[in-house]
């Protein structure tokens, strides 16, 4: 096993690197925190056959409480609505 020292910068630079990364990350899981508050807003407020109309159901707003942050909620949106379109 080779054993790799890094200079004072070097490690700084790795440092920064990796909290940069990170903070990203966490800009876009609030990103979707915000967007499916939204979502949720603007849907939860239509009855249901307003819903039944774009194909959606108030089980699929519900549910988007439960899907987690690294999963975009407008995507599963898109996806049930697909998947429903024309079943009616």
């Amino acid at each position: 096993m080779t054993t790799i020292f890094l200079g004072t910068s070097s490690y700084k630079r790795l440092a920064l690197a990796n909290f940069s990364a990170k903070l990203g990350r966490l800009q876009d899981l609030f990103g979707e925190y915000v967007e499916r508050r939204k979502l949720k807003a603007i849907l939860g407020s239509l009855s249901e056959s307003e819903l039944r109309d774009i194909g959606l159901t108030k089980a699929e707003v519900l549910s988007l409480e439960n899907l987690p942050l690294k999963e975009s909620s407008g995507e599963k949106i898109a996806t049930a609505q697909k998947a429903r379109n024309g079943n009616w």
